[in-house]
């Protein structure tokens, strides 16, 4: 738990001073970056990633941007959480700690939208934060 939180502060410190950036646009430009690259549009769900222009999806200016970036640290780390749950506590913990994951990746996107308007936002505060919280939930209730 110690370590989810110390990672959720490095990705905030990373994602404030741009260091996540630089990183993503390295690796966009290499075609390896590991991330889940979500389109605004449905219709956009057939796009290649080897496009042109794709490379510069971290370059543009965050309201014009038809594309969210969700890092695969965000979404790993919690699946860590969901399986240690599953083993240690059975199923459906295993189910509440994914709902709370889901639900903490809602909040940064809401967070995204709504208060940063767009802009670089660290998703794995809140997903660490609530998935935390359903751990606590289902080893002590």
């Amino acid at each position: 738990m110690v370590l989810i939180l110390a990672l959720a502060v490095y990705d905030v410190v990373a994602v404030r001073f741009g260091y996540m950036l630089w990183m993503a646009k390295k690796l966009a430009e290499s075609s390896t970056l590991p991330a889940f690259i979500i389109p605004q549009y449905a219709s956009e769900w057939n796009s290649s990633l080897t496009q042109p222009g794709f490379t510069k999806l971290v370059e543009e200016n965050p309201f014009e941007r038809k594309y969210s970036i969700l890092g695969g640290g965000d979404v790993g780390i919690p699946l860590l959480l969901i399986s240690s749950a599953y083993f240690g506590y059975g199923f459906i913990s295993a189910v509440i700690v994914a709902v709370f994951s889901v639900l903490g990746l809602i909040c940064s996107y809401w967070i995204q939208a709504a208060l940063l308007k767009g802009k670089p936002t660290p998703a794995l505060p809140p997903i660490a934060i609530l998935s935390l919280i359903a751990l606590l939930i289902v080893r002590y209730f």
